[in-house]
């Protein structure tokens, strides 16, 4: 699967959202549950101590009218 970039949105509590445009090649795993997966896996980030950022949910959504190519958001927080 390829992560483009598309941008970051700041959020009210602290931390950002990025924006990726998912691009799937093979078609046959292009279902939801399958590219939520291999996308959470490419962005999740952990934190050990405060003031590091984490990404531990990610969102999803299919492009329209396109069988291959979905809008993913990781929300990136900061430890407090």
């Amino acid at each position: 699967m390829k992560c483009t970039p598309i941008g970051v949105v700041s959020t009210e509590s602290p931390g950002h959202d990025a924006y990726y445009l998912l691009e799937v090649e093979d078609t046959t795993i292009a279902n939801m549950a399958a590219v939520e997966a291999e996308f959470r896996k490419a962005v999740y980030r952990h934190c050990e101590t405060p003031g590091q950022e984490f990404c531990h949910t990610v969102s999803l959504a299919r492009k329209p009218f396109s069988t291959s190519q979905f809008i993913g958001i990781a929300h990136v927080r900061w430890d407090v």
